[in-house]
């Protein structure tokens, strides 16, 4: 039986334009691909001011999050969905920082001691945090243009796999080549 693969979309605009009929979400066509390729059955989750309904994390056998701009409190409900309820996530580019920004988190609100529900006393904490706590930092080398279609390469490198992880044990490789889209033109 095919496993249902919910992509968590970008947000666009949500928080920040005041313009209601320009809040949406995008997903990448090539993450729907990807997923059908691999067998799977893409479905698109879609929040409603931030919030997934919790009855469309559980159709869900595993979960991919693509890149994106910003952390926003479906995110954290997705992982905290995946983690509590034992089904695997795969992080793109903003999605793998998450895996890390949602257990430090998570750490530091648990620490802090809360009451009620820790994906929203999540939220709270990093609108505590504000501009402090940002991963989004110039990286060196990467691409900062916009990559036309068939060029795709021009935006690629090496990265290294771990030995021991997951992702090595599947790949069984040591290194591949990836592309990365950073929009940062001022490196550190």
């Amino acid at each position: 039986m095919k496993k249902v693969v919910g992509l968590v979309p970008a947000s666009m605009t949500l928080e920040t334009n005041k313009r209601c009929m320009q809040d949406y979400y995008r997903l990448g066509n090539n993450y729907i691909k990807r997923v059908v390729e691999a067998g799977g059955i893409p479905v698109g989750l879609a929040p409603s001011d931030n919030w997934v309904t919790e009855e469309a994390l559980d159709l869900c056998d595993a979960f991919l999050v693509q890149g994106g701009n910003e952390f926003y409190p479906y995110h954290f409900q997705m992982i905290h969905h995946a983690v509590t309820h034992g089904k695997k996530y795969l992080g793109i580019c903003l999605g793998e920082q998450l895996i890390y920004v949602y257990f430090e988190l998570k750490r530091r609100v648990e620490e802090r001691g809360f009451e009620g529900d820790l994906v929203t006393a999540i939220c709270d904490y990093l609108k505590e945090l504000g501009s402090d706590f940002s991963l989004q930092k110039a990286v060196p080398n990467h691409y900062s243009e916009g990559v036309a279609r068939g060029k795709e390469d021009d935006a690629k490198h090496d990265v290294e796999i771990v030995k021991g992880t997951l992702l090595h044990s599947v790949l069984k490789r040591d290194t591949m080549r990836i592309a990365t889209y950073h929009k940062l033109s001022t490196p550190p």
